[in-house]
């Protein structure tokens, strides 16, 4: 055999073997690129849920906005007032997931029409949630011409059979056609009207009546598409001294276990606000609220409820204690106290009507530098955003 022939043969023996070897070693690469192509196109896309959608489309300041309860305090009339206008476009260009309504008798028509521009000028694909506080007597912020006024909680709970039930459901239409998605009530802090703090605000000692009577304050006002956010977690009935002026402690009764542990195993659904008050056997020189023992308790018992901060800028949330005065402790700020409230596990922040303007864009862009800075913090957020999105994508489409 010729060399030349017999170097050619050597030389396609070799490439065949390598073929070979590639064949062994990676039989499936270039079939499983094609078969991939065609995979892509045939199957179709992963399902994603609307809340993993509308998450995916917030940018960081969204995100901030959707935690933040923007305290709003109007007049029946002209809305915005003129001098109000300036203030009104900056706190529209926050995009708040919610706003809290304060005023002093508002009326139908004018809450109606203040609601409905809230809507349409905060420029958001996710609207923001309406919330007044609306316990009846003296904390209702609507109750002015076309809504009905409400007793005092602790006169309805003193009310027989369905009579107080019927008020609330005509009261609910009321808010519904206002345009109100939250309500802050009812008060399921069990004592006597006489010794705490909150007066006729309460329901009553007996846990059973404060179950029964708040079951029909949540069905009714859920009836209608609007949520209620019971107050205060964990129990402050018991307490003598204001919070909103001053700190104080208290144990968690059975009686307070009792009225949470039935209503939020029926309606696992709802809104539960943190209050400010110390928990003894706990941390009792930190408030519930900026607690992550106490908050964290909530959350893990009853993984599906928003929880809501009591109004941050009240006295008892900015407490510390005599020994840390003594080291050198400084009373914190409100944006430090808004901070530690999202780190404890409350996913909406609530603000009260004399906060300024200026305080709560302060406070917005230290979230939004603590969103960029602190990953703890950034994971805290976007877990509430989450389950704010679900309550409105979701949730409220299963009220009845």
């Amino acid at each position: 055999m010729p060399k030349k022939t017999a170097f050619f043969i050597f030389l396609l023996f070799g490439f065949v073997v390598l073929l070979g070897v590639n064949y062994f070693l990676e039989p499936f690469k270039k079939i499983e690129e094609k078969v991939g192509e065609v995979i892509e196109e045939v199957l179709p896309k992963k399902a994603t849920s609307p809340v993993q959608e509308a998450f995916a489309k917030l940018d960081l300041e969204e995100k901030i906005g959707q935690i933040l309860a923007w305290p709003l305090e109007i007049e029946n009339g002209e809305f915005p007032a003129k001098d109000q206008k300036d203030q009104y476009k900056s706190m529209v260009a926050k995009k708040p997931g919610f706003y809290t309504l304060f005023g002093n008798s508002l009326d139908l028509k004018s809450a109606k029409s203040a609601i409905q521009k809230l809507k349409k000028d905060t420029k958001s694909d996710l609207r923001p949630w309406i919330a007044v506080d609306h316990e009846g007597g003296q904390v209702q912020r609507l109750s002015g011409e076309g809504f009905t006024r409400l007793t005092s909680w602790n006169n309805m709970c003193g009310e027989e059979g369905d009579i107080s039930a019927k008020v609330l459901r005509k009261s609910a239409k009321e808010l519904s056609e206002a345009g109100v998605d939250v309500v802050f009530g009812p008060v399921v802090d069990a004592g006597q009207s006489n010794a705490s703090f909150l007066g006729n605000r309460i329901c009553a000692d007996d846990p059973n009546l404060v179950v029964l009577k708040s079951g029909q304050y949540i069905n009714a006002f859920r009836t209608e598409g609007i949520l209620s956010v019971v107050k205060h977690f964990p129990g402050i009935g018991a307490i003598k001294k204001d919070l909103h002026n001053s700190f104080a402690t208290t144990s968690v009764s059975a009686k307070d276990v009792f009225i949470y542990k039935n209503l939020l195993q029926y309606f696992p659904d709802i809104g539960v606000l943190t209050s400010h008050a110390g928990i003894e056997n706990q941390y009792d020189d930190i408030p519930c609220s900026l607690s992550a023992v106490c908050v964290g308790e909530l959350s893990e018992s009853f993984g599906a409820v928003l929880i809501f901060t009591d109004a941050l800028e009240m006295k008892s949330a900015s407490y510390i204690s005599s020994a840390s005065k003594s080291a050198g402790v400084k009373e914190p700020t409100l944006a430090e106290i808004a901070k530690k409230a999202i780190l404890a596990g409350n996913n909406v922040l609530v603000f009260g009507p004399n906060v300024s303007p200026n305080e709560l864009n302060a406070i917005y862009d230290m979230l939004v530098i603590e969103y960029q800075q602190n990953r703890d913090f950034k994971e805290k957020v976007d877990k509430s955003v989450q389950k704010i999105l679900d309550y409105k994508l979701v949730v409220k489409g299963n009220f009845e």
